[in-house]
């Protein structure tokens, strides 16, 4: 069930925000890479707005390196930002890559690059997808069965893009494709 939602555009965005990747850090903060608007944005658990990075081009993927650093692709530009988020997020260094990266995670302390992005497990093992050409969300068991559609976006004709369960794995944020409104769902409500 939605239990909250919350405006990511900031000042200076151009675009409708296309919110691609989700990040929940360690200290409650939420980070956002708004794909049209070349951004990383910074929210707090209270899902108010606090801070934004423009980035060379669109970010697509961000995933954390430590408790004060990220790493955020930018496909296009066929390269990794580090950045720092100490006081403030500032650019660290770039990795430049021979191929477009979309998708990023640290695997057995390694930063491994994938192309798979959109979809994440909750505590059971299901995995859930944002159907974004079939407008709704998908609960798929870890055998690859249908459970169920969790949401139906098609009467609102908004495209789930993005599902990123919190660390508890009760509550995800849900993103849309050009929108400039996430939402929080709850699977115990």
């Amino acid at each position: 069930m939605k239990v909250s939602e919350f405006k990511v555009k900031v000042s200076g965005d151009t675009y409708l925000c296309h919110i691609s990747d989700i990040l929940h850090l360690k200290n409650s903060r939420i980070l956002l890479t708004d794909y049209k608007n070349s951004k990383i944005k910074m929210f707090g658990r209270d899902y108010k707005y606090q801070e934004n990075m423009t980035l060379q081009g669109g970010p697509w993927s961000v995933c954390s390196l430590s408790y004060t650093k990220l790493a955020v692709t930018i496909p296009h530009s066929k390269t990794i930002q580090i950045i720092g988020i100490t006081a403030k997020m500032l650019k660290v260094r770039d990795i430049r890559t021979r191929l477009q990266c979309w998708g990023i995670a640290v695997v057995k302390d390694q930063l491994d690059m994938t192309n798979a992005t959109g979809v994440d497990t909750d505590r059971e093992g299901n995995t859930y997808l944002g159907g974004y050409v079939s407008q709704c969300v998908q609960q798929i068991s870890a055998e690859g069965k249908l459970i169920k559609t969790l949401i139906s976006k098609k009467a609102e004709g908004k495209n789930p893009f993005m599902v990123r369960f919190y660390t508890d794995k009760d509550r995800f944020i849900l993103t849309y494709g050009n929108s400039d409104t996430v939402e929080v769902y709850d699977l115990r409500v």
